[in-house]
C-alpha cells in the first residue's frame, strides 16, 4: 500500500493537480495535504498528520473506519465520502449495511452517507460536527444513538423513512439555521427508547395527548421538532391534540359557526403572540407546530400570526369544518405608516414588504374571514371573528394587498391540506354578514346555537327568560347561557325539556 501511496502523490504532482483543495483537519489551517492515499479501500488526505476519510472503494458491506492509518489519527469523514455521482449527476449511497465509526472522529462532512442503506448509526461522544444532509435519504436507518454534544446541520437525517427511535441529549443542538433535521421520518416515534407522545387525563378526566415530560426529552424537542414536519410523533401529537379540542370545546348539537367561535377562543386562550424582534423570521413560527409544541412542552401556545392560522386551520379541520389560509402582502400605503422602529420589529427589511396570514372558515353554508392573532394581539376579544371580505379589510386598517390562498403543501400534514379550486372561490365570497352586536362569536338571536334563526330560537328564548324571571335579556345573555350548557353537557333541546 504505501508503494499505491507514492504513486498517488507523484501522479498528482506530474498532471499539475494542486492538492490545496483537500479539507483540512479541523481545527487546522487550510494548507498544503502532505498525503492522499488509499489504505484497504478507505481513500484519504492527511494535514497536520491527522487524517479525513474521503471516500471508500472497498467490496465489504460492514465497515469499520480504523482510528489511525499509518500511525495517524483519523479525525474527520469528509464530504460524499460514502457516496458518488453516477453518470447523471445525482447522488447515489454506497452499498454498506453498517458503520464503526471511532471515537477519534470529530466531523463528518456534508453528504458522508446520503443514501446509504445503514441499519442503525452510532457516533460515538468525540464527534462534535454534523454537517448537512450527512445520513440524509438512509431509507433502511432504523436507530440512530449521538452520544456526545454534536452540532447538526441542515437535512441530516431527512427522509429516513424507516428511522424509529433517536438516542440523544440536550447538549446536541442545530447549526445556526439549521433546517429540517427530522423532516420526512415518517415513522419516528421514540426519544431515548422511549415513546414521544404519551396518553394522560385533563383535570376532567378526559384522555389527553402529552409529549414525554424528561427536561432531556423535551429540551430534544424544543431543539429539533419545534418547525419539523412529517415526523411520526409530531403528526400524531398535532392530530391528537385537535381531536382533544374538539371533543373538550365542541358538541354535536352545535351548528358550525359556534363550533368554530369556541376553537377561536379556545386558541385566543391557549396562545400568546411571540412578540420579540426575531419572532417574525424565525422558521419555528411557520408551521402548526410552534403553537402545538410550545402548549405540550410549556402549557401555553406560542407563535405569530402564519402559527396561529395554521394552527385554527387544523382545529377546524378535526371539527369537519372547511377552512382556507390566506395570505396578504403589505401595501405600499400601509408600508408608509409604520415608522422604521416598527418595521423592524416586525421583522420588514429596509425597502422590503411585510405580509400577513388569517383564515377563511365555511360555517353554516356561508364563508367569512377570521384573523386569531389579530385578535390575541390586540386583545379586542372576537373583533376579526366572522367578517366579510370588506369588514376584514376595515380591521386590517386597509394596509393590504394582494392577498392570495395559501395552499401550503410543503406540510405533509392532512389537516392542513386543500382544495385550490374550493379555496378560490371561498375567497371570493366572503360577502355574508355575521350578526353578532356583542362580538361575542354567535349569531344574535342564535338560541339553539345551530347558525340560523328560526321558531326554535323564539321557544327556547322564551323559556330561559321564564327560568331566570326576566322579561328580556337579549343577545348579551347568550354566551353565559352557552357556557352553562357546555357546564351542564346539555344541548339547548334537552335543556328546554327540563323547565
Amino acid at each position: 500500500m504505501k508503494k499505491h501511496s507514492l504513486i498517488t502523490v507523484l501522479a498528482a504532482a506530474l498532471v499539475g493537480v494542486s492538492t490545496a483543495g483537500f479539507p483540512a483537519a479541523p481545527g487546522e489551517p487550510a494548507g498544503i495535504v502532505a498525503e492522499a492515499a488509499e489504505s484497504n479501500g478507505f481513500q484519504y488526505t492527511v494535514s497536520s498528520n491527522q487524517v479525513t476519510i474521503t471516500g471508500y472503494t472497498g467490496s465489504a458491506t460492514s465497515v469499520t473506519i480504523p482510528s489511525y492509518i499509518k500511525g495517524k489519527k483519523v479525525v474527520a469523514i469528509g464530504d460524499e465520502a460514502f457516496c458518488y455521482r453516477n453518470d447523471h449527476n445525482e447522488y447515489q449511497g454506497k452499498p454498506i449495511i453498517s458503520v464503526s465509526i471511532p471515537n477519534t472522529v470529530v466531523s463528518i462532512g456534508e453528504r458522508a452517507f446520503l443514501k446509504c442503506p445503514l441499519k442503525t448509526v452510532v457516533l460515538p461522544a468525540s464527534v462534535t460536527l454534523v454537517e448537512q444532509g450527512a445520513f440524509q435519504s438512509c431509507t433502511e436507518l432504523t436507530s440512530v444513538n449521538i452520544q456526545g454534544a454534536a452540532e447538526i446541520g441542515s437535512y441530516t437525517f431527512q427522509n429516513c423513512t424507516k428511522l424509529r427511535n433517536v438516542r440523544m441529549n440536550a447538549a446536541c443542538h442545530k447549526k445556526q439555521d439549521a433546517k429540517e433535521v427530522f423532516k420526512g421520518c415518517s415513522a419516528l416515534t421514540n426519544l431515548n427508547g422511549l415513546p414521544a407522545v404519551v396518553k394522560v387525563q385533563d383535570e376532567n378526566g378526559n384522555p389527553k395527548p402529552a409529549l414525554l415530560s424528561s427536561a432531556n426529552a423535551r429540551a430534544i424537542i424544543k431543539e429539533f421538532f419545534a418547525e419539523c414536519c412529517g415526523v411520526k410523533f409530531v403528526d400524531t401529537y398535532c392530530t391528537a391534540l385537535c381531536q382533544y379540542v374538539v371533543n373538550t370545546q365542541t358538541r354535536d348539537w352545535m351548528g358550525e359557526a359556534v363550533k368554530a367561535r369556541q376553537l377561536y377562543k379556545w386558541l385566543i386562550d391557549n396562545c400568546r403572540f411571540e412578540t420579540d424582534n426575531t419572532a417574525f423570521s424565525d422558521p419555528e413560527n411557520q408551521d402548526f407546530t410552534s403553537f402545538f409544541f410550545s402548549y405540550g412542552l410549556d402549557g401555553v401556545g406560542e407563535s405569530v400570526c402564519v402559527g396561529y392560522s395554521k394552527a385554527y386551520s387544523m382545529l377546524l379541520h378535526a371539527a369537519g369544518i372547511e377552512s382556507y389560509l390566506v395570505k396578504a402582502n403589505l401595501s405600499e400605503w400601509g408600508l408608509s405608516q409604520m415608522t422604521p422602529e416598527e418595521q423592524a420589529y416586525w421583522g420588514i427589511q429596509p425597502g422590503g414588504t411585510g405580509g400577513h396570514m388569517w383564515n377563511i372558515v365555511k360555517a353554516d353554508g356561508k364563508y367569512y374571514q377570521c384573523d386569531v392573532s389579530r385578535a390575541d394581539l390586540a386583545d379586542s376579544g372576537f373583533l376579526p371573528f366572522m367578517r366579510t371580505d370588506m369588514e376584514m379589510f376595515g380591521v386590517h386598517d386597509n394596509a393590504y394587498t394582494s392577498t392570495e390562498l395559501s395552499m401550503d403543501q410543503n406540510n405533509a400534514h392532512p389537516y392542513l391540506s386543500f382544495d385550490a379550486n374550493l379555496g378560490e372561490y371561498a375567497r371570493t365570497h366572503c360577502y355574508y354578514n355575521f350578526n353578532d352586536t356583542n362580538q361575542d362569536g354567535i349569531l344574535d338571536y342564535d338560541w339553539d346555537f345551530n347558525g340560523r334563526l328560526d321558531w326554535d330560537d323564539y321557544l327556547i328564548y322564551s323559556k330561559v327568560c321564564a327560568v331566570c324571571n326576566v322579561p328580556y335579556m337579549g343577545v348579551e345573555g347568550q354566551s353565559q347561557f352557552l357556557n352553562n350548557l357546555l357546564i351542564c353537557n346539555m344541548s339547548p333541546a334537552q335543556w328546554a325539556q327540563t323547565v
